[in-house]
């Protein structure tokens, strides 16, 4: 499929402009772009292994690289600099409940990944917990065990996976203070945005 390669590329890109931001070197600032770092990096897996049809493990990242993204969004945006340093002293973050809201209203991009979220939330649970919904969809015809995803949900797991770099790139921008750098991504980012709306993959509202 088109978008499997389409997201490779956005990947490629991605990190060539992730290798070129500075950030200042305080704790707290090297907490906020490691953990926008670590979600990139979850958005990698998702693509090479939906590209490998390894749709169990893809599936199973899904849960996780939204909340990276928006625990990563919520140090980068709203916590104060006192609950930065005290996330990494404790390992202590918002109940996912009250980070959702934490984060609600703030950016169309993350209300949209957090409505999605909640959308699938029991769906999400299963493939996390070994639940039905990932062996079920192994089922194929005839005799044999094999991937049964639908071309739909591929494509939906990795519009979620290019809205995810989109965020993770602005904000990285953010993070290095570059006005410059915000804007250009933001046009990419308004790009990318109106690709996925013009195909009806998720709602605009």
């Amino acid at each position: 499929m088109k978008i499997v390669f389409d997201t490779k590329e956005y990947l490629e890109k991605a990190w060539d402009i992730v290798e070129q931001i500075n950030i200042d070197g305080s704790i707290a600032t090297q907490l906020k772009g490691a953990m926008l770092y670590s979600t990139l990096n979850i958005c990698d897996a998702m693509q090479l292994l939906i590209q490998k049809s390894n749709f169990v493990s893809a599936n199973i990242l899904f849960r996780s690289m939204l909340e990276y993204l928006f625990r990563a969004y919520w140090l980068n945006r709203i916590a104060s600099d006192e609950e930065v340093l005290e996330t990494i002293k404790e390992d202590n973050w918002p109940k996912t409940k009250s980070l959702h809201q934490l984060i609600s209203g703030k950016n169309q991009l993350i209300d949209l990944l957090a409505r999605e979220k909640i959308k699938i939330q029991d769906i999400l649970n299963s493939y996390t917990h070994g639940g039905a919904q990932n062996p079920l969809a192994q089922l194929g015809s005839g005799r044999h065990i094999e991937p049964n995803i639908p071309e739909s949900e591929i494509t939906y797991l990795l519009t979620m996976v290019q809205l995810n770099i989109y965020i993770i790139l602005f904000e990285m921008a953010h993070l290095s203070g570059s006005n410059e750098l915000e804007i250009e991504i933001e046009i990419e980012i308004m790009k990318i945005v109106d690709e996925v709306m013009d195909v009806n993959i998720i709602e605009r509202s």
